[in-house]
């Protein structure tokens, strides 16, 4: 029985960097990549560049097979799914493809929900499935909840969605466990994301973009002494891999997080990056509504850069449904697995700020909110 890995979404900013830590391991040869291409060396040419912008070697992207690549999305399974089960028995599948703006998508639900559980429909009835990890949100929990947030946690109809994203992550998770109760699920939720722990935001500035916005302005939805779940990238693809490569597992949920002891607060954040960029601290910051800091938009050009000041506002208020939650998520289900605790944000804060210096804040909020 032949046994591989399928990966969706390896050309996003997670599944890139599982992909190159990957790479540079012996299980690459069995790793299957759905890539939306319109030829499988069109999708080897997409998968190739995400993997140079993560950092590999040009010398081991020979490594990267045309077969390796299965072209489509995750919408489409019914046309390539019978290639799929000709090159494997068996799989363990990592699905990372998903709509992630946190603005308003029309595709989001039909792409996040109707077609993750369609998916796994017709896998399970091709393949012999060893493992499905259905990579969601750590915030599917809702707004209810309290920290740090449990694992085992689920308000089920009481749930108080942030966003229609992170309700479509929850609705994916609950539909799979209906409809497919054999379905070998594993729930894995990474907290924040952002950078990377040795990189700081070389790939992507995805959701740094509200320090820059909070020190340029001097204020911001963001309490001094609050604590902030923030994790790496590459501590996150690590997780995946960990989890995906133990042959037994605990359980059935697991959060990718930094938990009450490795969370930080604003403060040690702000700390980290004025040492790095070697400054002075942010004089007199204060923590401001989102109504004190919509007063503030006509000096938005003046200290933020060239921008839409109506569409920063609404980005804000978005953000400010998180930050204001003050939420932190256990990870004891992970560390019991045996995987070390990862890197606190403090550590490698200064280095996003210095990575980002190439790109305006406006550019990097658009990773999020376009």
């Amino acid at each position: 029985m032949r046994s591989r890995m399928f990966i969706t979404g390896a050309t996003g900013f997670l599944g890139g960097e599982l992909a190159a830590q990957l790479i540079k391991s012996p299980q690459w040869d069995e790793a299957l990549f759905l890539v939306r291409a319109c030829s499988p060396a069109h999708g080897r040419l997409r998968l190739a560049d995400t993997l140079l912008k993560h950092g590999v070697e040009f010398k081991l992207i020979p490594r990267l097979r045309l077969d390796q690549i299965i072209c489509g999305d995750l919408n489409t399974a019914f046309e390539w799914g019978k290639d799929l089960h000709k090159l494997a028995d068996q799989l363990d599948i990592i699905n990372l493809a998903a709509v992630t703006s946190l603005s308003h998508q029309p595709s989001l639900w039909t792409s996040n929900v109707t077609a993750v559980v369609n998916m796994a429909g017709l896998l399970q009835g091709l393949c012999a499935v060893r493992r499905f990890i259905q990579v969601g949100i750590a915030t599917s929990c809702g707004q209810q909840a309290i920290s740090p947030v449990l694992e085992s946690y689920d308000a089920r109809e009481h749930t108080q969605h942030f966003l229609k994203y992170t309700a479509s992550k929850y609705a994916a998770e609950s539909q799979l466990r209906k409809k497919f109760p054999t379905l070998p699920l594993i729930a894995v939720r990474p907290s924040t994301i952002i950078g990377h722990s040795q990189h700081g935001c070389t790939t992507s500035g995805s959701m740094y973009w509200p320090f820059r916005i909070a020190r340029a302005l001097g204020c911001f939805p963001f309490k001094p002494q609050q604590a902030m779940d923030i994790v790496p990238v590459d501590y996150c693809a690590q997780a995946l891999l960990f989890l995906s490569n133990k042959r037994k597992l605990a359980d059935r949920i697991y959060h990718i997080s930094s938990g009450l002891i490795d969370s930080c607060t604003f403060a040690e954040i702000n700390a980290s990056i004025t040492q790095a960029v070697a400054n002075s601290p942010v004089q007199n910051y204060q923590y401001k509504s989102t109504t004190e800091i919509s007063k503030l938009q006509s000096q938005f050009p003046e200290l933020l850069g060239a921008c839409d000041t109506k569409l920063v506002m609404r980005a804000i208020r978005t953000y400010a449904l998180f930050s204001l939650s003050g939420l932190t998520f256990s990870n004891q289900s992970l560390l019991d697995e045996g995987m070390p605790p990862p890197p606190p944000f403090s550590s490698y804060a200064g280095l996003c700020e210095i990575t980002s210096q190439t790109s305006s804040i406006i550019e990097q909020m658009q990773h999020d909110y376009s």
